[in-house]
């Protein structure tokens, strides 16, 4: 990209990033004490789910893709647009994924009960929503997700992609001129690569089912590689899928046609499970009896279980 281009793309993101018409901005504290902002979009009248939509490093919730994408799906539920600490109008600093799912869990926290909870993140905000999912399922807080969209996300931190775009990241929070210029230019405040209770996604992300995950990438991503997407495919087990995309990275992916696909293919599916107790969802639309607590399925793997 060349310098006018840069600079071009630069006052779009930030300086002339575009505004909700119509939203609730929304503060709410995460449990560890950061005060994050967000915007809700409302969806139709009793559409009976929310998404909370987390973005990945160095954006935010007016980023024009963000943006656009926000609103295809608030033309069928409810969405809760994130701002991620140290990014945008929130407050603390970023810890590039170590403490990010306490911002999905916080943001979680203000979906009303009655609707489906749906994460759908990028990149950074992928590993947070697919975190958060899996601690949650896996009794240590929080509510369930009813499912999880994780759109180019890592299966893995640490240096087995520093040869890839990530270690460029790496190298900004190491920065400290740079760490300056991102929070003065890009409202992004950077803590630094922190290790300490550091979680992969890998290794929660079997926790989720039966909601389903869905794993968004592209074959060429240039921040995390096949072996990372493969991964966490096998670890999310029978309800997970994965989604081939040409196009990029992270909101690189983001179409109104991956919208209506995600809508149509997940997100309908599991408000209808709500809706019908006692039963279970297909992928395919189709519906089997639960009995009993015990589910027996045969062909495509469930969304949900209620009741």
């Amino acid at each position: 990209m060349s310098s006018p281009q840069a600079v071009k793309s630069w006052f779009q993101k930030y300086v002339n990033a575009p505004r909700y018409k119509s939203r609730e901005s929304m503060r709410f504290t995460t449990a560890d004490g950061v005060k994050l902002h967000a915007v809700r979009l409302a969806g139709p009248g009793d559409c009976g789910a929310t998404v909370v939509l987390a973005h990945g490093f160095a954006n935010w919730h007016r980023h024009p893709k963000i943006h656009e994408f926000a609103n295809q799906l608030a033309e069928h539920v409810n969405v809760i647009v994130l701002d991620m600490r140290g990014h945008g109008f929130s407050e603390g600093t970023s810890t590039l994924g170590a403490l990010e799912y306490l911002d999905v869990a916080a943001a979680a926290q203000q979906v009303p009960s009655s609707d489906a909870l749906i994460l759908i993140g990028t990149s950074m905000g992928s590993a947070a929503s697919v975190i958060y999912a899996g601690r949650a399922a896996h009794g240590d807080g929080g509510r369930r997700a009813d499912a999880v969209v994780a759109i180019s996300g890592p299966a893995w931190w640490g240096g087995r992609d520093a040869a890839r775009g990530v270690g460029r990241v790496l190298e900004l929070a190491a920065s400290p001129f740079m760490r300056a210029s991102m929070k003065y230019l890009m409202r992004v405040r950077i803590q630094g690569m922190r290790q300490d209770g550091r979680v992969d996604p890998v290794t929660v992300v079997g926790e989720i089912a039966p909601a389903p995950v869905v794993i968004i990438h592209d074959k060429a991503d240039w921040y995390f590689g096949v072996d990372q997407v493969e991964a966490m495919k096998s670890a999310a087990g029978p309800t997970g899928q994965l989604w081939w995309r040409d196009g990029g990275h992270a909101t690189d992916l983001f179409s109104a046609e991956l919208c209506e696909q995600i809508v149509n293919e997940i997100i309908n599916p599991v408000i209808r499970s709500r809706r019908t107790p006692g039963k279970l969802q297909n992928y395919s639309g189709g519906v089997v009896e639960v009995a009993n607590a015990e589910v027996r399925v045969e062909g495509d793997p469930p969304v949900v279980v209620d009741g």
